[in-house]
């Protein structure tokens, strides 16, 4: 019997024309409020100068995506955090990061450890960090393809054509604290490509 804390398993049909080379999922996670403080200069002079260019944040949101594999393992974890400023300027952010980029413009974004440091010039602002691959995501996922009722492996699909089935499953991983799984919310995406898949019912 299915657990009542489950969501009912997911099932998309599609009438595939192609196949398509891969197929990925996207997770859209976590979306929430962080509290953001900034670093202060060293001297007065500094201290002045700084403080006409410190933007202030009216609120920070951030959501987490990791992309997955067609059996359903992580491939890798994102973050992107965006800013709504009263007024632009120098702010400071803070995330367990290997690398981070610029969404919104060109201009470079310093990072010293965990302390990331952002001159937004605009009212918007949007950075994307990259998470370890070591995390672990609240959720684990079973994927089941199937072309006209038979079950197939995914890396069979390329020039193959049919009636598609993709079965998603999803169930708490018991090795992340379960506030997460509980309380969060989680969305899943199916890119699919229309000049291939026609019929695309969910």
């Amino acid at each position: 019997p299915r657990s009542k804390e489950l969501p009912p398993t997911h099932t998309r049909r599609i009438t595939m024309k192609k196949a398509i080379k891969w197929i990925w999922l996207t997770l859209a996670i976590f979306f929430f409020p962080v509290l953001t403080t900034y670093a202060s200069p060293n001297t007065s002079e500094e201290r002045a100068d700084e403080e006409q260019k410190i933007g202030e944040i009216a609120s920070k949101n951030e959501v987490i995506y990791a992309n997955l594999q067609s059996g359903g393992n992580l491939k890798g974890v994102y973050v992107v955090n965006s800013f709504e400023l009263t007024k632009p300027g120098i702010i400071d952010d803070y995330g367990d990061y290997t690398e981070i980029k610029n969404l919104t413009d060109t201009s470079a974004i310093e990072q010293d450890n965990n302390n990331v440091r952002i001159n937004a010039e605009t009212d918007n602002f949007f950075y994307q960090g990259n998470l370890e691959e070591k995390k672990e995501l609240p959720w684990q996922f079973t994927i089941d393809y199937y072309i006209d009722g038979k079950e197939v492996n995914p890396d069979d699909i390329p020039g193959m054509t049919g009636d598609v089935e993709i079965t998603i499953d999803v169930k708490q991983n018991k090795d992340v604290a379960a506030t997460f799984f509980e309380n969060y919310m989680l969305q899943i995406s199916v890119p699919l490509n229309t000049d291939y898949f026609q019929d695309i019912k969910a």
